[in-house]
């Protein structure tokens, strides 16, 4: 006994058994059903055009000019820090010449001097004699030492990373195998006064001790300040700005020099309770500390001027708090707590609107004293988490899945990527580079 037709309102007794959608149907709605199915092939057709004309669309011209024009802005501005830095260095050149030479000048003088005296007193002695040929030999050796020696000047290769500027994807990005090889360098670095640190891809930059401290990829220290102007809260790269930008406790938001380490206010920031700090192309974004937690977005093209604010809920509930904040690639990482519930998530939402494409809870115990919590990216568009002061760092997937839970001695504090294939991890007294 054949089936009933599986159309719901037809009352007639099946004909055929379609296999690809497994439905009996009468030979009346098999001729719909197969009339249903070629005018989905030709849907699909327009379909088709309609993606093939936006692909022939595509402005190819224009999207290499406007790579261009980054590429030729980067040239520029390193032509002028390379001009810069020689114009400092050729003054302070100058200066060292100057002063290597006028040692042996003003022994020239002196002895000048003291023979003409002795001249035209004619009471010359055998201690005169001893006294003038000593000086003036010690004057000699001066002179020949110059001679020799020269100024002593130490002018290290210039490493421009290639990876800065690439047309093509680097290789570390097509892999998903991630591994925290080994240290291969560390310093001493006490996180007792914080634990903020900045990269751009060339140089780091250490807030410790009350001191801004710059080192290179080998961790020497080549730039060094005191700092006397707050606590230090956070820190990030602008390449936009070729500068660093700090936040303190003191609600002030400061522009610094990428090699001299000189800095400036940013006046047209509002003074708020600045927590959190990250820069695309073309803004800042600041989070603000503590529960009901704003985000505030600024133009890093027109002075720094307020383009948007975002509140509660839009940011996070009311009794949440934001503890960090990270721009990539037309998005927003956050780590979001509640102390309330002792809970605590990591968010990746659109750095436009805010809206959330996904979130993943942290299997922590987090209560209202708890350590600050950082997330840094890293290859192929996954995410590390660190906890303060735990032995944790959580490596989520790029759609926000748990893949790997890693046991760091000693606990890391905060960590960043510092090259592509560089990752830095501060503890409680010191900073590690790995290659990953």
């Amino acid at each position: 006994m054949s089936l009933p037709c599986s159309i719901e309102t037809c009352k007639r007794s099946s004909d055929v058994l379609c296999y690809t959608c497994k439905k009996n149907l009468c030979r009346e709605h098999l001729k719909e059903h197969d009339d249903w199915l070629n005018s989905e092939v030709n849907r699909l057709v327009e379909e088709m055009k309609s993606v093939s004309n936006q692909y022939m669309a595509i402005n190819r011209n224009k999207l290499i000019n406007d790579f261009r024009q980054k590429l030729d802005k980067w040239r520029d501005d390193s032509y002028k820090t390379i001009d810069r830095v020689y114009e400092e260095k050729s003054k302070e050149l100058d200066q060292d010449w100057t002063e290597k030479l006028s040692k042996p000048r003003k022994g020239i003088d002196l002895m000048q001097s003291k023979l003409n005296g002795l001249i035209r007193k004619k009471k010359t002695t055998h201690e005169d004699i001893n006294q003038s040929t000593t000086a003036i030999r010690y004057i000699n050796q001066q002179i020949k030492e110059i001679e020799q020696k020269g100024i002593q000047m130490n002018i290290p290769t210039l490493f421009i990373d290639e990876n800065l500027t690439y047309v093509k994807e680097p290789k570390i990005e097509q892999t998903n195998d991630f591994q925290l090889l080994s240290s291969y360098r560390s310093i001493d670095c006490s996180a007792q006064s914080g634990v903020a640190f900045a990269t751009n891809n060339q140089n780091l930059l250490i807030y410790e001790s009350d001191y801004l401290n710059l080192f290179n990829r080998d961790l020497i220290l080549i730039q060094k300040i005191p700092w006397k102007y707050g606590h230090i809260y956070d820190m990030s790269w602008s390449a936009t700005l070729t500068n660093f930008i700090i936040i303190t406790d003191k609600r002030i938001v400061y522009l610094i020099n990428e090699s001299s380490l000189s800095f400036t206010v940013i006046q047209t920031i509002p003074q708020e309770k600045w927590w959190s700090s990250t820069c695309s192309d073309k803004s800042l974004f600041l989070s603000t500390y503590g529960t009901d937690a704003n985000i505030f977005q600024f133009n890093l093209l027109s002075s720094f001027e307020l383009i948007k604010r975002w509140r509660s809920p839009d940011t996070c509930k009311q009794h949440e708090s934001i503890h960090d904040i990270s721009y990539t690639n037309e998005t927003l990482a956050l780590i979001v707590a509640d102390s309330s519930t002792k809970t605590a998530r990591f968010e990746l939402r659109s750095s436009t609107t805010l809206t959330q494409f996904w979130s993943f809870s942290l299997n922590i115990n987090h209560i209202s004293y708890q350590p600050s919590i950082h997330c840094c990216q890293i290859q192929s568009s996954e995410w590390l988490i660190v906890i303060e002061n735990t032995s944790n760092i959580f490596q989520i997937s790029k759609d926000g899945k748990l893949k790997r839970t890693f046991i760091y001695e000693p606990s890391p504090w905060n960590a960043l990527l510092f090259a592509p294939n560089i990752l830095a991890i501060r503890t409680e007294n010191n900073l590690f580079l790995h290659n990953i």
